[in-house]
């Protein structure tokens, strides 16, 4: 998608495009409008939802970007850069304008990249420095060895499962489900004389678990989202309002079987008096329910529709054991009538949707992409610029809000439940109508299931310390 990657440019160029980036920068800086095209180098950064490329140097000079007019969207090839690398340097070509203390540039196209590192002076010597006086925590026990990289599985302990993948990298995968009961970690590993060690990723303090990402449209998959949603409060409500059970009030009856001898005039006797009663407790059930939701109601008619629904549902099943024992077909009688408030609408939840019919409005949706999870539960509280407020919870990773006329989302608050109940801000650019995508960093707030572990290596196998029993073999 990108022309080539910078690690792989012939490095004369690369000084040459630096030295002219570096000559140009500051005469362009002071220069009034105009559409002569250069060549920019820096880092991309994202503040509150906005691209910017910030200088290489001590200044660090910021300049907004935006797609130049006759451009075919470099910006967007931008934000999928930063939507997999924390650290993405670009060379862009782009004309400067300035409005007000505002530094823009104009992107006609985007050329070499690269990722992973900063180009800032500081930042590597920060690195440097970390790498020199924090080596991985496992490499404190040892160094990968090649002769164990692989894919283990553990036996030898009942009802457990676990696999673990031991990576040429230094890096280490691992994973046990017990009971109900299932973990993952990730981190570094080492071996030092027979003793492997896995020294998992811990939650780093003070980084933020939210982070802004890329901006979707609204299309017919946001829009279904939208109505799924509305559906389930829809749900919620009718249930709320009618407690009854309404679904194991039509269930499939029985089938009539030969098991039985020929039934007397008594049994069929019977199954016909079930019958009618079932009926007359089906009727009663109706009433009661739309007594239960009538003006005026109070607890004694929701208990009594509870009641006359139990009754009907006992009334049926006595009829279809009646009829069974009776070697007699099972009537197929309606349920009970339930009143509209009971009641969804019937809808092809999976047809079409026209472009003229979508109702449209802002949503976000909150994930980590990393572990495939979309989150539930998460409270989102909508700020628009006009000051209004609205609130909602994410279901499936979607939260919702409507559109206001003349008015956009400029902040959003996010507050995870329990147990791990944090709560972050979250300044994007205007949004009046479409999704805004949120990554969530889970290995800030999951601790992982150990800190540490130890293997002791047994020709091709590894034996863990705390599972004497168990056994991780290579298959």
């Amino acid at each position: 998608m990108f022309q080539r990657n910078l690690e792989t440019a012939n490095p004369n160029r690369n000084r040459r495009v630096m030295l002219m980036a570096s000559l140009l920068l500051p005469v362009v800086a002071n220069a009034q409008p105009a559409a002569v095209r250069d060549i920019f180098i820096g880092m991309v950064v994202e503040d509150q939802g906005q691209l910017l490329l910030e200088r290489c140097d001590l200044g660090g000079t910021r300049y907004t970007l935006s797609n130049a007019t006759d451009a075919d969207d470099p910006l967007g090839k931008l934000r999928i850069l930063r939507h997999d690398h924390a650290l993405v340097q670009a060379e862009l070509i782009a004309s400067y304008r300035q409005v007000g203390d505002t530094h823009i540039l104009d992107v006609s196209d985007v050329g070499e990249t690269r990722t992973g590192k900063s180009c800032h002076l500081k930042d590597a010597l920060d690195d440097m420095l970390s790498d020199a006086m924090e080596p991985p925590r496992a490499l404190q026990h040892g160094v990968p060895d090649a002769a164990l990289v692989g894919h283990y599985y553990l036996s030898g302990v009942m009802e457990t499962g676990s696999e673990l993948r031991l990576k040429a990298d230094g890096r280490f995968d691992w994973y046990i489900s017990y009971g109900a009961v299932d973990q993952v970690a990730n981190g570094h590993w080492g071996r030092k004389d027979d003793t492997v060690t896995l020294a998992a990723d811990l939650p780093a303090k003070g980084k933020p678990v939210f982070r802004a990402d890329e901006r979707l449209v609204w299309d017919e998959f946001v829009e279904r989202q939208f109505r799924e949603q509305a559906r389930l409060k829809q749900e919620a409500a009718v249930l709320a309002l009618c407690p009854w059970n309404i679904d194991a009030a039509s269930s499939a009856p029985p089938m009539a079987t030969d098991e039985h001898p020929v039934a007397g005039p008594e049994q069929v006797a019977k199954a016909a008096r079930t019958k009618v009663a079932a009926e007359i407790a089906r009727d009663a059930a109706a009433a009661a329910a739309a007594k239960a939701v009538a003006g005026g109601a109070g607890d004694a008619d929701r208990d009594a529709a509870s009641a006359a629904m139990a009754a009907w549902q006992n009334a049926q099943y006595d009829m279809e054991q009646a009829h069974v024992a009776a070697n007699l077909a099972v009537p197929l009688i309606d349920p009970p009538l339930m009143p509209a408030a009971c009641r969804l609408p019937d809808e092809d939840r999976w047809a079409k949707i026209p472009v003229s019919e979508w109702q449209r409005g802002i949503a976000v949706l909150v994930g980590d992409p990393v572990i495939e999870l979309q989150l539930s539960r998460v409270g989102v509280t909508f700020t628009y610029d006009d000051g209004h407020q609205e609130m909602a919870r994410t279901a499936r990773g979607w939260a919702f809000a409507p559109l206001r006329p003349g008015a956009a989302v400029t902040r959003l608050d996010l507050a995870m439940p329990s147990p791990v109940s944090r709560s972050e801000t979250l300044r994007i650019a205007p949004l009046a109508e479409g999704v805004q995508t949120v990554i969530a960093n889970m290995q800030q707030v999951i601790e992982p299931p150990f800190e540490v572990m130890t293997l002791e290596v047994k020709g091709r196998d590894l034996i863990p310390a705390d599972m004497p029993r168990g056994r991780y073999s290579r298959h």
